[in-house]
């Protein structure tokens, strides 16, 4: 068992975990170029799911482009790209699943 009371800064699982939580913080930037805060990248064996808790954040899923609003999330099923950008000149913060 793991407990990260709070989870700011901590992980739940670890990569060789079937599920893995972590929360985010980015604090958004200049108007360019756009903030990635990870590559375009593909999971083989899980899914991957990002909740917004405060400001906005951009995903790259396969070809279209999502905003997700704190109070919101997004799901990518495995085998599908996705990319993490941060909306420009917004603090965001969330968690992230895989």
């Amino acid at each position: 068992m793991m407990i990260a009371s709070p989870l700011a800064g901590n992980i739940l699982g670890s990569v060789d975990d079937a599920f893995v939580i972590a929360e985010w913080q980015d604090a958004g930037g200049p108007a360019e170029p756009p903030r990635l805060i990870a590559p375009l990248h593909v999971h083989h064996r899980d899914d991957e799911a990002w909740y917004v808790l405060e400001g906005t954040l951009r995903v790259l899923v396969g070809k279209d482009e999502v905003e997700v609003h704190a109070g919101s999330g997004v799901f990518v099923p495995r085998g599908n790209s996705a990319q993490p950008i941060g909306i420009l000149g917004q603090d965001q913060s969330g968690i992230c699943s895989s």
